[in-house]
């Protein structure tokens, strides 16, 4: 049991350090030179930690016997400096990554699966599934999650600024109403179709 949520924290851990590495590159490469001015297109994981997204999180997870969850401290990205259409690709960016990792080893599962032992079955299966639901609940349009970036931009100034400036508590609702929400079927789908499972 401490051997799987020690992998479940290493898989979660590199696969947001991933997504954020993402943002940050998508970012440069529209212009936007801050995420690479302060260090953080780095896979050393020190820089990317965040407090509670990365620490409190997990940790009341394991606690608490929930599945473990948690994010990465967000690259920054100045996006003055990025059009609309910048913006959405930029924040796209992670999400695409993490599908991304889902697919290629969803994929070796799907065609390899029965070639490989029960413990790399189960490492391959954890990425898959991590990535997803890393991958569905940042494309929820609440602020700070890549949904809102991508879905947000359309809405009024006056508007998306209440939104922005209560981000937290929305964020806090978020989670409350996770549970209730259709994040775990989606994934368990996406799941399904890719591996074959």
């Amino acid at each position: 049991m401490l051997l799987g949520t020690l992998l479940t924290i290493a898989v979660l851990l590199y696969s947001v350090i991933l997504h954020e590495i993402a943002h940050g590159a998508a970012a440069l490469y529209f212009g936007d030179s801050t995420a690479k001015d302060e260090g953080r297109l780095t896979l050393n994981p020190i820089p990317h930690l965040d407090l509670f997204g990365s620490i409190l999180l997990p940790a009341f997870c394991i606690l608490s016997g929930a599945p473990i969850f948690g994010w990465a401290k967000p690259v920054p990205v100045n996006f003055n400096f990025l059009s609309r259409k910048e913006e959405i690709c930029v924040s796209l960016a992670g999400v695409l990554v993490n599908f991304g990792i889902a697919m290629v080893f969803g994929l070796i599962l799907r065609f390899f699966g029965s070639d490989l032992n029960l413990n790399l079955m189960i490492l391959l299966s954890l990425m898959v599934r991590i990535n997803l639901l890393l991958a569905v609940f940042n494309l929820m349009p609440i602020p700070p999650l890549d949904g809102w970036r991508i879905w947000g931009v359309w809405l009024p100034d006056d508007m998306r600024y209440f939104f922005e400036t209560n981000a937290f508590m929305f964020l806090i609702i978020l989670l409350v109403l996770l549970p209730y929400l259709p994040i775990f079927p989606l994934v368990q789908l996406f799941y399904s179709l890719i591996t074959g499972m």
